[in-house]
């Protein structure tokens, strides 16, 4: 059989993505990589109506149980759960302390704070989380606040802009 990969880039863009989707999905026989939950999301019914194979590069727990989308990795909730975990089995977070969580807007924040507020209620840590959109460049007003909590420590589910910023 001969093979054709065909790359469309989406821009991180669900409307882009359905796009794209109508264009390559009547000729294909599996989309092997769908960046991004949102856009994942986005295609959910489309995919499962015409049984297409897909293995995006999201790992959102609302993508879990459908039989055509392949979900290679924890989700992003237990990615969280297992963090607060190794936060304090190993970095001296204890019960009591508060944590913030820095989260994008959206599917993929969303699924990583349900398991940060999950771990940390579980944990009798305080949670203090601060949302941003994608657009959001900027993390000051966000690190001020995390400081006004006296967070011990902070998880990170944004963008590489948006970490980078954080972290300057």
């Amino acid at each position: 059989r001969k093979i054709d990969f065909v790359v469309r880039d989406h821009g991180y863009d669900p409307q882009k993505a359905v796009a794209a989707y109508a264009e390559v999905g009547p000729r294909s026989a599996a989309i092997p990589q769908i960046i991004g939950s949102p856009m994942t999301i986005a295609l959910k019914s489309r995919l499962e109506g015409d049984k297409m194979l897909s293995i995006p590069q999201a790992w959102s727990h609302t993508l879990l149980g459908s039989k055509y989308i392949q979900v290679t990795s924890t989700t992003y909730d237990l990615d969280m759960v297992n963090g607060i975990d190794f936060l304090m089995r190993t970095k001296g977070i204890k019960k009591g302390d508060t944590i913030g969580h820095l989260v994008l807007e959206g599917d993929y924040g969303e699924s990583a704070l349900a398991g940060s507020k999950w771990a940390a209620q579980k944990a009798g840590l305080t949670l203090v989380d601060q949302k941003v959109k994608a657009t959001d460049a900027d993390m000051t007003a966000q690190v001020g606040a995390f400081k006004r909590a006296n967070a011990k420590a902070i998880l990170v589910s944004v963008s590489p802009k948006q970490a980078a910023s954080l972290v300057g």
